[in-house]
């Protein structure tokens, strides 16, 4: 299913008044999937504080939601703190 599908006219709206680096983010995040902060910073090559900022108001204007990881074994240890972020 396409997420494009999923928009309302407020929704595009709210895309075509993102600067470029948040629709970039957006478009990665459609193609590849969720990624982390770090993922995201090394697939488009942006800077951290404009990668913060962009993902900042996709937060912001639901666009992008927090995934928390999750342990695939009982005892594996997971770093809790590496937060991935999708599309909502």
């Amino acid at each position: 299913m396409d997420w494009k599908s999923k928009l309302s006219p407020k929704d595009f709206r709210v895309i075509y008044n993102l600067p470029p680096s948040a629709k970039f983010i957006l478009y990665v995040l459609n193609q590849d999937g969720p990624k982390s902060r770090k993922d995201i910073i090394n697939i488009t090559l942006l800077s951290s504080r404009t990668v913060g900022h962009a993902l900042k108001l996709l937060l912001e204007s639901n666009l992008v939601e927090k995934v928390k990881p999750t342990k695939e074994k009982p005892k594996s240890k997971i770093d809790n703190r590496i937060v991935k972020y999708r599309l909502a």
